[in-house]
C-alpha cells in the first residue's frame, strides 16, 4: 500500500514537472505574435542580422522577444505600435555580460542599442521578461522567425 502511495506520488511530481517545465520553441509565452513590421525592418537590416549571428553563435540565443517600446526606465515590451519603437530583446534569465548584446531599438530609423538608453537593471528585467515572453527565435543566418 505504502508503495502504491509512493508511486502515484512520483507519478504526480513528474507530471508537474512536465507541464510547468520545458522551454522548448513552441512554448509561446508571450501574449502576443512578433510584429511583422519590426521583423521586417530587423531582417532587411545587415547591421541587425549581424548582431542575431553574434548572439546566436557567441552567446547560444535562440529567441527573442519582438514588439514596441519607448526606451525609459520601467517600460515593458507591447504589441501596441501606438506605444513605441521596434525592439527586439535576446532572452535570457539573466543580463547577458556583454551588456550591449541584451537587445536593440529601432530609434529614428536605425537599429540602436539598448544599453546605449536603459540602465542595466532594465536591461535586465527586460532580458527575463523575453525569456518568458519570446515571440521569434533566432537563425545561424542573423533572420528573426516569429515562433509558431
Amino acid at each position: 500500500m505504502v508503495a502504491l502511495l509512493a508511486l502515484l506520488l512520483f507519478g504526480a511530481v513528474v507530471g508537474v514537472v512536465v507541464v510547468a517545465g520545458g522551454d522548448s520553441e513552441q512554448d509561446r509565452g508571450t501574449e502576443f505574435d512578433a510584429p511583422a513590421r519590426c521583423l521586417d525592418a530587423w531582417n532587411s537590416d545587415e547591421d541587425a542580422r549581424s548582431f542575431t549571428r553574434h548572439n546566436y553563435g557567441f552567446h547560444q540565443y535562440t529567441r527573442a522577444e519582438v514588439g514596441y517600446i519607448r526606451p525609459i526606465a520601467g517600460e515593458t515590451i507591447s504589441d501596441d505600435p501606438e506605444l513605441g519603437d521596434c525592439v527586439v530583446v535576446f532572452a535570457r534569465t539573466s543580463l547577458d555580460p556583454e551588456v550591449e548584446y541584451a537587445g536593440m531599438v529601432l530609434a529614428k530609423g536605425t537599429w540602436t542599442q539598448l544599453d546605449s538608453m536603459l540602465e542595466t537593471s532594465d536591461l535586465a528585467r527586460l532580458q527575463r521578461e523575453a525569456f518568458e515572453g519570446a515571440n521569434a527565435k533566432t537563425t545561424q543566418p542573423g533572420d528573426l522567425i516569429e515562433l509558431e
